[in-house]
């Protein structure tokens, strides 16, 4: 089996896009084609249903991607075993993280690694959380930083804790309460993300039961909700890591009742049997984060 083909399909289903796919992996799309073909001669089945817009997948080759992944993950670990003994001198690690992680903890357990560990090599994702936990089940990265949430499958490595704060702009007539009791953001003008990619707010105001009814309108990035609570154009509900990310200008922030927070570490499916780059490389994140969260 020619793993280097293989590569070249899980990109393609990964952007679905031949040409796309062919600017990542610095080829020609005529040798992506080509490619696909032959694996597609080999198999004995499409792999791909191709259209203007792009390429989809086909039934066969759904369920085909997650044992690619696993094989080309087992592949990888041999790799890295090999370099381990030779002395880490090389290896990849792919890692999800929501935004705000993204901004605060992994520039800095990023900058020690790879001081350490030059010649190993990250791809880092970012997105919603539907989108992360997508990527986490279907094995299209080695591990996930993120919040905790019931995954049977896979393991829990705590790092922090992160508090849901109430945001709102200068001069606002909650500004002088010292705690936002969460039912007001029910009439309150409210600025949030939407449900697929910020799963925690939401999931915590239905379980309080609040269901805000004059929603201004929903945004997937954090900081442009911030920017428009600036504005004064309404209040939005948002973890303590990603207002502090953003900056508290204009802004007043307040604690909120009932008090809420939530879990942030990594989700793995299991440390055991991960690469040894991704061994050591969470064990530089518990250690850079414990710092952080004394400093």
């Amino acid at each position: 089996m020619d793993i280097s083909k293989w590569r070249v399909f899980t990109k393609v289903a990964e952007v679905l896009n031949v040409t796309a796919a062919a600017d990542q992996l610095d080829m020609s799309q005529s040798g992506v084609s080509y490619i696909l073909k032959c694996l597609e001669q080999e198999t004995g089945f499409p792999l791909f249903i191709r259209h203007p817009q792009g390429v989809t997948l086909t039934a066969s080759a759904q369920e085909l991607l997650p044992v690619i992944h696993n094989f080309l993950n087992e592949k990888e670990k041999v790799d890295q075993t090999i370099a381990q003994i030779n002395g880490m001198t090389r290896g990849v690690i792919r890692i999800a993280s929501y935004q705000s992680i993204g901004i605060t903890w992994l520039p800095e357990i990023l900058e020690q690694f790879l001081h350490d560990f030059p010649h190993i090599h990250i791809n880092i994702w970012e997105g919603g959380d539907d989108d992360v936990e997508h990527a986490l089940f279907n094995n299209e990265v080695d591990l996930a930083f993120t919040s905790l949430r019931e995954r049977p499958n896979f393991e829990w490595i705590q790092l922090a804790t992160d508090q849901l704060q109430a945001i709102f702009p200068e001069g606002h007539r909650y500004a002088s309460k010292e705690c936002i009791p969460l039912t007001l953001f029910k009439d309150e003008l409210f600025i949030t993300s939407p449900g697929f990619y910020e799963h925690d707010v939401n999931y915590f105001l239905k379980m309080h039961d609040v269901q805000p009814e004059n929603i201004l309108c929903h945004s997937t990035e954090a900081f442009s909700i911030m920017a428009m609570v600036r504005k004064g154009l309404g209040s939005s509900l948002l973890f303590t890591r990603i207002i502090e990310a953003g900056g508290l200008h204009k802004l007043v922030v307040k604690p909120i009742s009932p008090p809420i927070s939530r879990q942030l570490g990594i989700a793995i499916a299991s440390k055991e049997q991960a690469s040894p780059a991704a061994k050591i490389f969470i064990e530089y994140a518990e250690d850079i984060v414990s710092v952080m969260n004394d400093a």
